[in-house]
């Protein structure tokens, strides 16, 4: 149903999908660009793609090895490393401002790769995490908004109400139920403010690309409602793939969710892992949400996490019962995130001039098994940028792994969970204690 809002259509453009495409272009395609209009750059992807991933390789032993230090480098907390809120403001692990990271797997493990983000959504980004985390956090951490100075100002984990990490055994029988008296007797957890504000984006986030695509897609919706294959191929993809092949007949997907569902449903009655009858529930959910969700990934290529909804959805229907409610959450979240993949699988089809049903078998099989300066060179080697960057890492990343090499013992290497970045103060809670209950006696503030 989905194909006709999120593959045919020529503006679901799916960036992560071009990455892939550039690479196959690549390494499979033997075209001479010499007399093409990108002539003016004349070294070639694959030869591009090669020194940069010498170079990438030879580079990571620094971050990766030698100086893990450089991965979350935080350059002002040096400045003035003993001083709780300059540590909590600027180390890596607090709100990292001044922080750099001269790591590729660093600047890409959050976000993935940003050539692939459109400038529009990183500055979207960017600004709204300069005004929620650099602005609006430290001022309810520092005015003591629900006693948050007895906590460090980020972190994702749970405290209890004296600072110290949530026992949920305190709390839970057995059966891994919850015990009211002893939660009555222990308290709630308690949350950091950064990780608040990110709970309260994350609800609003899910309204909000309900409005946004209402408001902005709606009329392109219902004009695709009733699209056919054929009637959908008005940009040069669309019309080569109706020549080229049959699409897959829409009672194949129905079989397809027919036999998933029952499957998951006696999973989760025959485990005791919740009521199979709550599927019912969950999928009704990821489709309302699969559409608006899949139009932002094609666009911005953001996913819209619903790993929090699912959790609180759980907990509302199923409480009490933590086993039903991370059944409830991964069914949610699994299948809105696997949902999204097999679309872009099939964007990449498209693009790649795949047959729709050679697709949608391999794709099966494959789940059962297992800008304006220099605008040409951007055009040629961008993609081929960043995986070859990426590629050098994994390459480096085995050979540290699998092969012994001398140790490396000094400061840019001395790194542990709460010292990552050389500013432990930035997990510190405002009176100077850290998570494991370590007391910084030389701090100030």
């Amino acid at each position: 149903l989905m194909r006709r809002y999120l593959v045919w259509p020529a503006g679901m453009i799916f960036p992560n999908v071009i990455l892939k495409c550039a690479i196959l272009r690549m390494l499979h395609e033997n075209k001479n660009n010499e007399d093409s209009n990108l002539a003016t750059w004349k070294m070639g992807q694959l030869r591009f793609f090669l020194i940069l991933l010498i170079i990438q390789f030879v580079y990571y032993w620094i971050p990766g090895y030698f100086m893990p230090i450089l991965t979350s480098f935080s350059l002002l907390c040096f400045m003035y490393q003993k001083n709780i809120v300059f540590g909590q403001l600027t180390g890596f692990y607090g709100l990292g401002m001044g922080a750099l990271q001269l790591d590729w797997q660093s600047v890409t493990a959050f976000l993935q790769s940003p050539i692939l983000y459109p400038w529009w959504a990183l500055f979207n980004i960017l600004i709204g995490f300069i005004g929620i985390y650099w602005i609006i956090v430290p001022i309810l951490y520092y005015t003591n908004t629900m006693n948050a100075k007895v906590l460090p100002i980020f972190s994702d984990d749970s405290y209890a109400r004296d600072g110290s990490s949530y026992n949920y055994s305190l709390i839970t029988d057995g059966n891994m139920r919850l015990n009211q008296t002893a939660y009555e007797q222990y308290g709630g957890a308690m949350l950091t403010p950064a990780f608040t504000v990110t709970f309260c984006i994350q609800f609003a986030v899910i309204t909000s690309i309900i409005v946004h695509t209402i408001l902005y897609h709606g009329k392109d919706i219902l004009k695709q409602f009733n699209m056919s294959a054929d009637e959908a191929s008005n940009d040069v993809h669309g019309a080569l793939m109706a020549k080229l092949a049959k699409e897959v007949p829409e009672y194949w997907y129905t079989f397809l969710f027919v036999s998933l569902f029952v499957c998951g449903a006696l999973v989760c009655q025959l485990s005791a892992l919740m009521p199979w009858y709550y599927l019912f529930v969950i999928i009704s959910i990821d489709f309302i949400l699969l559409l608006p969700g899949g139009i932002v990934k094609a666009i911005t290529n953001q996913d819209i996490d619903l790993d929090l909804l699912m959790s609180f959805l759980g907990g509302l229907v199923l409480k009490g019962n933590a086993i039903a409610n991370m059944t409830f959450r991964t069914y949610g979240y699994t299948i809105q995130r696997r949902s999204l993949t097999f679309i872009s699988c099939l964007k990449l089809g498209h693009y790649m001039k795949i047959p729709p049903r050679a697709m949608f078998t391999m794709l099966v099989v494959n789940t059962l098994i297992g800008s304006t300066r220099a605008r040409d060179w951007w055009i040629k080697y961008s993609y081929i940028f960043s995986a070859a960057m990426s590629a050098g890492v994994g390459a480096a990343l085995i050979i540290i792994a699998f092969i012994p090499v001398f140790p490396v013992d000094w400061w840019g290497n001395a790194q542990n969970e709460l010292d990552g970045d050389g500013c432990r103060y930035s997990t510190a809670d405002f009176s100077g204690t850290l998570d494991d209950g370590t007391f910084l006696e030389d701090s100030d503030k």
